[in-house]
């Protein structure tokens, strides 16, 4: 292919009209590693803007590569030495997508492409999507010969291993280390015959990849009436291994007539041959074959007499396996449904291999590079998986996808994220049968393994199994189904894939929301009927709430920025809080009414909520004052305009002391008489040490991702407890399970404090917990416990499954569990026994007290039940209170006077702007309070 880099590219673009700043394109999603990979313009973008004089010269193709080369310098920052390829063009309804692949020094950088989504009503680019690399390589020639290579690769995978392809040299994404290591490609099979891509290092000869290529189970051509035919027949079982064996005609059969070979049509006819020809038909198509794996087995071949009148050919159990006609059957009528559903998938009909009786059970895989289907013989409590006609429906699902993500970037391409790939196979399945159920009968009468029919929600329901994660996506797409029709649905799932959603393969909660995320917005841009996503889409509404039912929602990309306030004094005025609130998806926009603030004064139990109202660029509200001794919990969330799910930040409320002073505080700079360990801790890495801490993550991003978190929480210190600080001999890997928490528990208990003599003490600390960044994510639980005699006694006080995402503060009121004592110590614990990615810290100890009250503070109502409604109270109205009051005051938050009457009524003006304002209630007897007041237009 041609290739041109990306300063020639530059040259192009800097000749022509065209120039997109980056303000103009929205940064929808960003990869796990950083990396922005879902661009979406804040208007559709003509591709190019040329004197008309030239315009009759250049093509579609020509814009498109000044456009790429725009966005890889304005916007992508693609190092000037990554070449881009040729760009290839894939017709999706009315849009193209050209798909850019990537090279540096002529040698191609694995699974990097920019995507350009072009439509063709209006030749504008509606959509970017993007995987390439924002650093280079670190090498240009192997060091390693590729038959040292590919020795390595064969002992890597042991004994009866070889090699199916020659070592090809790529460029290898190297997140950890930014940079692209120069690597080989090496495809090789296991003894069991299993594709399987090892990549090793060209410079240091190192194994860095391990990964199987086969996906395990966890139109119609026209048929032309022939003048004499016969039929080729078999008796199948159409659904599960016990159904009744049903007589079927069996499509493209190859009928072998002496040296000439004659093909049945799709409805299994072929046209009779002279009189006393011998034929032999086998269970082999143009497009498929099928293969007995037990030696000594029934043939898959009939041969036959046939005279000269009509006469049918049959497969039955006398000459040949049930497994194979079933196998053979369901294949079929898959390959026969997709071209009915996608014409334009040409690659399908590439020839497919299906083995049968595998000497092994309870399994059934897709292996891309042979382009074959493998089912297991019946065992282990587990029927044959040839003899189930959705788990062949759902390999061949995979084959589907394969052959469309191949089209799109090259024969050696596939879907990269297994959850989204088994999803993916497992609606195939669900959509060709118009039945959510997979795996029917795999362990017999009334046994399935999956149901599409589901509830199932990220990231409460992840796994490590790819299989129970992909059934969220799929839920996702059998909830459109139901709101949409069969069809429609079909369709749009079709087409959503040739825009090939995808994401790295980690199992953590930030790569399959990406991968979630992604196929949504494919989905919605698959929907889109005007090459304008700005304006909705004519199903925008069903495909939102079907992937909302999943927790799969266009609300991720909300971003709200709410402030930590600090500790309030005892008074009577409000807190106010200035909230930022931003959206960078492709359809809707933030729905400024549904901002809303919660605060919480009772541990959580109960939540309050005030609107938010506008502020300048930004939103106000305010929080009602609450009396000394109060701890205050408060978070926020947002809706979009065109669905009703809502974005909630942080995952852990804020939280904030009213009227406390500290007395007692640690920064954690030195021991000050910690425990790091108990006798039954059973950690065996990752123990609790006082430690400067070394940042770990699985990739790095803008701004970075941490695991363990790089730094304490001080503002001037640089200590803090943390799990396991091995890292610090490694700086410059960070592997984020080097010293994590493995093995079970490991404990971290304080000294004793004395909270005996305290009003109303409360112990606030900060810390972090991460447990969603690698297997079984969200599954570990972070505790802590408290004990009021020295240890003896444990209360646990916080048992949560909920990662922070950096350093978050807590604030504990004793006297919610129990008598405060001169014993009082607490425990933090992190513990893993699935095999997790666990790291916890802890820093900035304080004890804090109420401050004693002043004598001569006037009474007020402000802890009477006193309301305020409506409230919001829009501009022209009345404002009431259900109190007796004398006079009612309202200013804004600066003290300026807005208005004021006597009575329990106020009229708002018609000029108030939009905002938040402080009531003040006087009351006849003297009592006051302040309420906080949201006015709209």
């Amino acid at each position: 292919m041609r290739t041109l880099t990306l300063c020639a590219l530059l040259i192009l673009a800097a000749t022509s009209l065209f120039a997109q700043p980056a303000s103009q394109w929205v940064v929808v999603q960003r990869s796990s590693n950083g990396i922005p990979s879902v661009l979406v313009p804040r208007t559709p973008v003509p591709l190019a803007q040329h004197p008309i004089s030239t315009q009759s010269t250049r093509t579609l193709t020509d814009d498109v590569r000044e456009m790429a080369a725009s966005l890889s310098s304005s916007v992508l920052n693609i190092p000037s030495g990554i070449s881009l390829i040729e760009p290839a063009a894939t017709t999706i309804n009315n849009t193209t997508d050209f798909t850019i692949a990537a090279a540096a020094n002529g040698i191609a950088i694995r699974d990097a492409h920019l995507i350009l989504t072009v439509g063709s009503l209006n030749r504008s680019v509606i959509a970017v999507r993007n995987s390439i690399p924002t650093y280079s390589p670190v090498s240009q020639e192997a060091s390693v010969s590729a038959v040292d290579a590919t020795r390595t690769a064969l002992d890597a995978l042991g004994a009866g291993a070889v090699v199916s392809s020659d070592p090809a040299l790529v460029y290898v994404r190297n997140d950890s280390h930014r940079m692209l290591d120069l690597c080989y490609d090496i495809r090789t099979k296991d003894s069991n015959g299993m594709s399987w891509r090892i990549t090793v290092n060209a410079t240091t000869g190192a194994v860095t990849e391990r990964r199987q290529l086969a996906h395990f189970f966890g139109g119609d051509e026209a048929a032309t009436p022939l003048a004499q035919t016969a039929v080729v027949q078999g008796k199948v079982h159409l659904k599960i291994p016990t159904d009744t064996l049903t007589l079927v005609t069996l499509p493209f059969v190859m009928v072998a007539n002496g040296a000439d070979t004659i093909v049945a049509d799709s409805a299994g006819r072929f046209s009779v041959p002279a009189k006393g020809s011998n034929l032999i038909a086998s269970l082999r198509s143009p497009y498929t074959a099928v293969v007995n794996n037990v030696a000594g087995s029934k043939s898959a071949s009939l041969s036959a007499n046939l005279p000269l009148a009509a006469t049918n050919l049959l497969f039955n159990n006398t000459n040949s396996d049930v497994a194979e006609l079933d196998a053979y059957h369901t294949v079929n009528g898959a390959r026969s449904y997709i071209h009915r559903i996608d014409t334009a998938l040409h690659r399908i009909d590439q020839f497919l291999l299906v083995n049968v009786n595998f000497n092994s059970a309870c399994n059934a895989f897709y292996d891309p590079p042979t382009v074959s289907l493998t089912f297991f013989s019946a065992g282990n409590g587990c029927v044959n998986t040839a003899e189930i006609a959705d788990v062949v429906q759902h390999e061949f699902g995979h084959r589907t996808q394969h052959a469309i993500y191949a089209t799109v970037f090259g024969q050696d391409s596939d879907i990269v994220n297994s959850s989204l790939g088994e999803g993916f196979a497992d609606v195939y399945s669900a959509f060709m049968r118009d039945e959510p159920q997979i795996g029917i009968g795999f362990q017999g009468t009334g046994t399935e393994l999956r149901n599409c029919d589901n509830t199932l929600k990220w990231p409460t329901d992840l796994s490590i199994d790819p299989h129970a994660n992909g059934s969220i996506v799929a839920g996702a797409f059998w909830d459109l189904r139901k709101l949409i029709g069969l069809d429609t649905a079909t369709h749009l799932f079709q087409q959503a894939l040739w825009h090939t959603p995808d994401a790295p393969d980690v199992f953590s909660d930030q790569a399959l929301q990406e991968a979630f995320v992604n196929t949504l917005l494919a989905t919605l841009i698959a929907d889109d009927n005007d090459n304008n996503l700005t304006n909705g889409t004519p199903h925008t509404k069903q495909i939102l709430t079907a992937f909302a039912k999943h927790n799969i929602t266009l609300s991720s990309l909300i971003s709200l920025d709410v402030p930590q306030l600090p500790d309030q004094d005892t008074g009577s005025f409000p807190y106010p809080i200035s909230i930022g609130a931003t959206y960078s998806g492709p359809v809707g926009s933030i729905d400024t009414n549904s901002l809303t603030l919660y605060y919480s004064i009772d541990k959580g139990k109960t939540y309050s909520h005030i609107a938010c109202a506008p502020h300048q660029s930004s939103f106000i509200s305010l929080i009602p004052p609450q009396p000394a001794g109060s701890v205050v919990l408060y978070y926020v969330a947002a809706k979009l305009n065109i669905s009703n799910d809502s974005i909630v930040a942080p995952t852990i409320p804020y939280s904030f002391l009213v009227g406390y002073k500290t007395l007692v505080s640690d920064p954690c700079e030195t021991n000050t008489g910690w425990s790091t360990s108990l006798p039954n801790d059973a950690a065996s890495t990752g123990l609790w040490e006082l430690a400067k801490p070394v940042g770990t993550y699985q990739y790095p991003s803008t701004p970075p991702f941490f695991i363990q978190q790089d730094t304490d929480h001080s503002p001037n210190g640089v200590m803090c407890y943390v799990t396991g600080n091995k890292n610090a001999q490694q700086t410059d890997i960070r592997n984020p399970s080097t010293d994590d928490v493995d093995g079970g528990a490991t404990t971290l208990t304080t000294p004793n404090f004395q909270f005996d003599t305290l009003r109303n003490p409360v112990f606030r600390y900060w810390y972090y917990y991460s447990n969603d960044q690698g297997s079984n994510p969200g599954s570990a639980s972070w505790v802590v416990k408290v004990s009021f005699d020295s240890g003896a006694h444990w209360r646990t006080v916080v048992n949560s499954p909920t990662s922070t995402d950096g350093w978050t503060q807590v604030a504990l009121r004793l006297s919610d569990y129990g008598k405060p004592t001169r014993q009082v110590q607490f425990q933090f614990v992190a513990s893993d026994y699935l095999g997790s990615l666990v790291e916890a810290g802890i820093d900035d100890i304080e004890l804090l007290d109420v401050i004693p009250p002043t004598s001569g503070v006037p009474n007020t109502i402000g802890e009477k039940a006193l309301a305020v409604f409506p409230n919001p109270v829009v501009s022209g109205a009345v404002l009431h209170v259900n109190d007796e009051a004398s006079v009612l005051t309202l200013t804004d938050v600066t003290g300026r006077l807005i208005t004021s009457g006597r009575g329990i009524r106020l009229r708002i003006p018609d000029t108030t702007p939009s905002g938040a304002y402080l009531l003040r209630v006087e009351t006849p007897d003297g009592h006051s309070a302040l309420r906080s007041v949201i006015v709209t237009k």
